[in-house]
């Protein structure tokens, strides 16, 4: 569901490498406002972090860095929520597995900015299915915010 008024715009994706429809799900929860319009999704939870501190140099740039909690499903990798611990619901908080992604903010006053997933945590007990569907994920996100990780 795409609000007509709303900047963002249905991307298209490649088929993902994974068989599972799970990385679609999770890009949808990550990049549409109006998927998760109370809470929850990456993009509300990237209007109240704060990128600083930290930086990652990349293309001869240095990048401010900042990290994203998220719960999500140890055995199939799906991501249920994204928000700081205190923000997420009891009930998510008691029955998901926490993650959190490492993000860089990319931004010049020629072009929009850009946030690129640099590396994840996740708990050591999640499913192979879950790691990979994970990977897929970022690996989809990353492409779709014109985002390369081998680029130095």
């Amino acid at each position: 569901m795409t609000n007509k008024n709303a900047s963002y715009i249905e991307p298209k994706l490649e088929k993902p490498i994974s068989h599972s429809n799970i990385p679609y799900e999770n890009l949808r929860l990550m990049l549409d406002p109006e998927y998760s319009r109370n809470s929850g999704n990456l993009a509300s939870l990237l209007l109240h972090e704060s990128f600083g501190r930290t930086q990652v140099e990349k293309s001869g740039k240095k990048y401010p860095v900042g990290a994203a909690n998220f719960f999500y499903d140890g055995k199939t990798g799906k991501i249920v929520f994204f928000g700081n611990w205190q923000d997420v619901p009891k009930n998510i908080r008691q029955n998901f597995n926490e993650g959190m992604l490492i993000l860089a903010l990319m931004s010049s006053l020629n072009e929009r900015p850009r946030v690129g997933i640099l590396s994840y945590h996740i708990a050591r007990d999640t499913s192979p299915e879950a790691k990979s569907n994970l990977e897929e994920t970022i690996r989809m996100y990353n492409i779709i915010n014109n985002w390369r990780n081998n680029e130095k």
